[in-house]
């Protein structure tokens, strides 16, 4: 008998050392956000700024993003590859931004603590999606900053 409660513990503990990690990464791809430069409509207004540093700033509809070269990754992806990937508009990160805020403020009243959010602190990470003049898709992780400088 407790050779089989010795088992069911090790399996326990097992499946949970395995599914664990599967949790995180899932909780952790919900704070992941792509978002289109010029590949959906639509949007009033489009710039990219290219320093002779080496990062890149994106201007969208009012909202600011910077590349820097050396500290965030830029990749090519393959046209197919979008088809499995939820790429958003301007317009629908502001929504998601805002819930995000809206729901850790209701959080934190509970608590009487309240944080505030800068943009950059709002999602774990962002990909910015650009179609190039070769019709090729590059992919830039940026950060969602107050202004450009």
């Amino acid at each position: 008998m407790e050779i089989k409660s010795s088992i069911k513990a090790r399996i326990k503990g097992l499946v949970i050392l395995f599914l664990w990690p599967l949790f995180f990464c899932n909780a952790q791809s919900n704070t992941v956000v792509h978002l289109s430069y010029n590949i959906k409509e639509p949007f009033k207004s489009v710039r990219k700024i290219e320093n002779l540093n080496g990062d890149i700033n994106f201007h969208i509809d009012n909202e600011y993003f910077r590349y820097q070269e050396g500290k965030d990754e830029i990749s090519r992806i393959a046209l197919a590859c979008l088809e499995d990937i939820e790429i958003i508009d301007i317009g629908a990160l502001l929504t998601l931004s805002h819930q995000k805020k809206r729901e850790l403020l209701e959080k934190e009243k509970k608590t009487s603590v309240i944080h505030v959010l800068t943009k950059d602190q709002t999602f774990d990470k962002i990909y910015l999606y650009e179609k190039t003049e070769l019709g090729t898709i590059e992919r830039y992780e940026v950060r969602w900053i107050e202004k450009i400088e």
